[in-house]
């Protein structure tokens, strides 16, 4: 009963303080103190991410929506996925663990093999900026391949890890295409993004507020593990 009432407690003050900096104009500064991007240095940052391949996007605006910028407001790029979560969880990995922290991927052919054969996916992913949270949100959708059907939302989840399906992971209408997609809600994304920095200055690396997207496609690989896109620039996150 304890661990309840200590959990009910700390998401209340999670939600209270989440509604207080919805409230807050993020500066400059705020990025190394609180994981906060101004919407400046949210473009700033998509501008080195279109070098791998992504595109900036505008569309039309409804009421009360607010870009970061007229003519960058959102940024998209295609990925794809040949294996499920279910299936992607019963390999047996090794040396799961890289450099840098983050999964990798050591298959036996046999495998890889089964992975080939899984159907595959392609998904259309975007990022906008949340002015509620200060910081980046990420967008899917997709369609089969062999059939060319659009994925249901339900089976989009299919490609996300379990445990943020039940925490993070919600349906809501995209801001600039204003139709239901599924998203990875913010809400711990500048918490998440703060704890990167914290771990790369202990081992004497900085990252720049320019190289925050970069950062951000790395942790939500963790999320979706078996969705593939490319940024190609490597970050050195001073991560053991």
């Amino acid at each position: 009963m304890f661990y309840l009432l200590l959990i009910i407690k700390v998401q209340m003050f999670q939600g209270i303080n989440n509604f207080v900096n919805s409230f807050a104009t993020p500066k400059v500064q705020d990025f190394y103190s609180k994981g906060w991007l101004t919407p400046e240095q949210f473009v700033e940052a998509g501008d080195q991410l279109t070098m791998t391949g992504w595109q900036w996007k505008k569309a039309q605006v409804k009421k009360g929506v607010d870009p970061p910028h007229p003519e960058k407001m959102y940024l998209i790029a295609n990925a794809t996925s040949q294996t499920r979560i279910k299936e992607f969880l019963s390999f047996d990995f090794q040396n799961n663990q890289g450099q840098d922290g983050f999964l990798c991927v050591d298959m036996s052919k046999k495998q890889q093999q089964a992975l080939n054969e899984q159907e595959t996916r392609v998904y259309t992913i975007s990022i906008t900026y949340d002015r509620k949270y200060h910081c980046p949100r990420l967008w899917l959708q997709g369609v089969a391949l062999n059939s060319g059907l659009p994925l249901k939302h339900q089976e989009i989840y299919e490609d996300i890890m379990s445990v943020y399906q039940n925490e993070t992971v919600t349906v809501e209408e995209h801001p600039y295409l204003h139709y239901q997609q599924v998203t990875i809600h913010p809400c711990n994304h500048s918490t998440t993004m703060k704890a990167f920095l914290d771990k790369a200055k202990q081992n004497g690396a900085e990252i720049k507020p320019m190289q925050a997207l970069f950062i951000f496609l790395k942790f939500m690989q963790s999320v979706m593990p078996t969705v593939v896109y490319d940024t190609t620039i490597d970050i050195c996150l001073g991560v053991d």
